[in-house]
């Protein structure tokens, strides 16, 4: 049984009446300034879950996850660290409940191969696509996010796929991230938020 450390765990009622889980994992490669999950960073604020642990938080509202927009959300830190953890937990819930994985995406493309199976929907945070800005805002460089995002629309999942292209207050203005959306555009993606 694999562990996964946790900072959070949310279940909220969404306008359409239905039910989501959120899952926010503790750990993650980037350091991004204004990071919305600081706490992340912080064992001590860590739980260690097991994917039982995870699987008994979710039987409960089973019901209302298997509704139409019910969904566990694996976020915060960064999901595809936790792949196979993901992939376990999917294993035990079966194929009714939707998985949706909120991820920066800079990981080696195995995390994201283990979980292409595994997740209905991913919602992927861009940053930027300038490699410059994006490294003064995460302190990493972008070749990772660009080969799974290569990897993912060529394997046909473009359809499962949100992204978001954030202002990052003082490194980006609405040109960039308009040059980024296109670069996107060009890739093949088309669903942004």
């Amino acid at each position: 049984m694999r562990e996964a450390p946790v900072i959070g765990i949310n279940r909220s009622q969404q306008a359409d009446g239905s039910v989501q889980l959120q899952i926010a994992f503790g750990s993650c490669p980037l350091r991004c300034k204004n990071c919305d999950s600081p706490q992340c960073f912080e064992r001590r604020r860590w739980r260690l879950y097991t994917t039982q642990a995870i699987v008994e938080l979710i039987e409960p509202d089973r019901e209302f996850l298997e509704q139409e927009g019910g969904a566990v959300v694996f976020t915060a830190g960064e999901p595809c660290m936790r792949a196979k953890f993901i992939a376990d937990i999917r294993s035990i819930i079966g194929d009714k409940i939707k998985i949706v994985v909120e991820s920066a995406l800079n990981v080696p493309v195995e995390r994201v191969q283990l979980l292409m199976p595994v997740v209905d929907r991913w919602v992927i945070d861009i940053k930027d696509m300038n490699p410059r800005i994006y490294r003064s805002y995460t302190g990493k460089d972008n070749l990772h996010v660009i080969e799974n995002l290569r990897f993912l629309e060529q394997s046909g999942m473009k359809d499962r796929i949100v992204l978001r292209v954030p202002e990052l207050p003082g490194l980006n203005t609405p040109e960039d991230r308009a040059r980024s959306t296109e670069q996107l555009r060009v890739i093949g993606f088309e669903q942004f938020v």
